[in-house]
């Protein structure tokens, strides 16, 4: 199975708002865990927090690595009901084809401290 594609044709799907469609790629014992608000959620919870959250996502994959029955991706997100781009960070890891767990990594992208600035260290990314 090219895993790699699994990735991109999850993503597509979330593109489409075809979120029935999620747990087709999950095992059904599949965990998804959202480290970043400290929940975890089964596939078809998984399919309805898209669904109940509504307004469309546009994704945009930024990166993609697939090694050895797992692949990482890095996206960037807007969704029609949010103001705001949004980052995150995925690992998906596969067994007999499906997802077996998903560990993702969400967050609101912003801006750096004024007292960095005021102490000239970093730039902005863009």
């Amino acid at each position: 199975m090219d895993f790699k594609q699994n990735v991109l044709d999850y993503w597509q799907d979330i593109n489409m708002q075809l979120y029935q469609r999620l747990p087709q790629y999950f095992n059904p014992n599949a965990t998804i865990y959202w480290h970043n608000s400290n929940e975890k959620f089964d596939p078809l919870e998984l399919a309805r927090v898209y669904q109940d959250f509504g307004g469309a996502w546009h994704v945009e994959i930024e990166r993609l690595l697939a090694c050895e029955g797992s692949v990482i991706s890095i996206i960037n997100a807007r969704n029609t009901k949010a103001e705001g781009l949004y980052r995150a960070v995925s690992f998906f890891e596969y067994e007999d084809g499906l997802v077996r767990k998903l560990h993702e990594y969400w967050s609101r992208v912003g801006f750096a401290p004024d007292w960095r600035h005021e102490h000239g260290l970093g730039s902005n990314i863009f």
